[in-house]
């Protein structure tokens, strides 16, 4: 029996100081369920995609004009497409598509992190199945400490809303600013 998923809150922190230079606030939420194309119904479609979009659209609406910086956490998935998750893909477009808007329309750093896989170990969500099957497909795992300092050395020196973080070989992650 799988767990029952938790019921739509995305989630939203903020930190700092207080000041506009240091506070921010950083939104995911993925789906629980996807389907391969074709046995999706609009209703399921609707629930993915709202958990990413209308998270971030709430998320924007309360953050005040002193917000120093919103992050949304996306995936490769809205750039690249991932087969079975065209409502999770769509999502992670309308994120990027959203944070290109906000950024051009507020005086803070706004940024949609399009995040490749994480290692389990470390917090990430691939499981040993999914492992192999990314191995198999040349795909490497990001380790969460190295993709943490690159989303930071991102926020800091970065000027694009939109940035994928993913492993390569030779590097722990990479962005493509």
């Amino acid at each position: 029996m799988s767990p029952t998923p938790p019921p739509y809150a995305p989630w939203w922190t903020t930190s700092g100081t207080g000041t506009a230079a240091s506070t921010g606030s950083c939104t995911a939420r993925a789906p629980w369920r996807t389907s391969c194309c074709g046995t999706s119904d609009p209703a399921s479609f609707a629930r993915v995609f709202a958990a990413k979009v209308d998270g971030a659209r709430h998320l924007l609406e309360a953050a005040g004009d002193d917000t120093g910086f919103l992050v949304l956490f996306g995936s490769v998935a809205g750039v690249f497409g991932n087969r079975g998750q065209a409502d999770y893909a769509a999502a992670n477009d309308a994120l990027d598509t959203l944070a290109r808007a906000w950024s051009a329309r507020t005086a803070g750093r706004v940024l949609a992190v399009d995040w490749g896989p994480w290692a389990a170990d470390g917090g990430g969500m691939v499981t040993p199945e999914l492992e192999r099957a990314y191995a198999r497909r040349g795909i490497l795992l990001l380790d969460p400490a190295a993709a943490a300092d690159a989303l930071l050395a991102e926020l800091v020196h970065g000027t694009s809303p939109q940035v994928v973080l993913a492993a390569q070989t030779g590097q722990e992650a990479a962005g493509n600013e």
